[in-house]
């Protein structure tokens, strides 16, 4: 587990942070012990900045293998959780890789990855890290992935059903 002094460095010095939220409060604890967390805040509340924490404090550096899944029913809310939460978190923590895994956008050539994901953390919608999966971009994650999120599970589920 990756210490959590970087990460607290990050709240109050880069982003301000005085007070966890309730959800922070009663989440991250629980989070942090290897609990299984179903949260359900109103937007805003500090789900996301919980659930990155989560991810960051289960990283180790030293192997690299994806260690941290996050799914997210949008290509936009992926791009979020990077931006404003796993890029400002681990900004001083040394050696952690993240990797966005989401549709190219319309109109554009798709991006082709080779190799084997030399990321800790990825966060993407579910087509694509299924495909990535498939194509073997994304390796024995049953073996090596310590914490999976989902973020948005009840809008995943829905849409799902929408289509089944």
């Amino acid at each position: 587990m990756h210490s959590p002094q970087a990460i607290l460095d990050a709240l109050v010095l880069d982003l301000r942070f005085e007070a966890p939220s309730e959800i922070q409060a009663v989440t991250i604890p629980r989070i942090l012990k290897g609990k299984n967390v179903i949260a359900q805040a109103q937007t805003g509340s500090g789900k996301t900045v919980a659930f990155a924490i989560g991810m960051l404090c289960a990283v180790d550096p030293s192997q690299d293998t994806v260690q941290a899944v996050c799914l997210t029913p949008t290509r936009e809310l992926a791009i979020q959780i990077i931006d404003d939460a796993v890029a400002y978190l681990s900004k001083r923590m040394v050696g952690i890789r993240y990797e966005l895994l989401v549709p190219d956008e319309p109109g554009k050539p798709t991006r082709q990855r080779g190799g084997v994901c030399q990321a800790h953390i990825v966060v993407g919608t579910p087509g694509t890290v299924k495909g990535l999966i498939s194509r073997r971009y994304l390796k024995n994650l049953k073996q090596t992935v310590k914490v999976f999120v989902c973020d948005e599970a009840d809008t995943m589920v829905r849409f799902n059903n929408n289509y089944q």
